[in-house]
């Protein structure tokens, strides 16, 4: 059974980013202060319940293989233990940069 959700992503506007010291997870601290803006992108994630494997489709784009979203849902996995089949498409309408 084919199982799908659909959410919006929200655009913020940084107006200020500091970024501070490595923290001793590897990530680093920030400042931010942002806007949350009018704009978002469409996200649509479903489960086939085929085993594995991972698509990303983000129409008027070419993706590389490995991407921000093929590494959260890699992530996703491990978090969740779902090994599922999983379908992305990403709706842009927030200009890159």
């Amino acid at each position: 059974m084919k199982r799908t959700v659909t959410a919006e992503a929200p655009c913020k506007l940084n107006l200020h980013l500091r970024v501070r010291e490595r923290r001793n997870d590897g990530y680093h601290s920030i400042e931010s202060i942002f806007q949350q803006i009018s704009l978002s992108d469409t996200l649509t994630v479903s489960l086939d319940g085929n085993r594995g494997g991972c698509s990303v489709v983000c129409p008027g784009f070419d993706l590389p293989e490995v991407n921000t979203v093929s590494k959260a849902v890699e992530q996703f996995r491990i978090a969740t233990g779902i090994t599922d089949g999983i379908a992305i498409r990403l709706d842009k309408r927030i200009p890159a940069g």
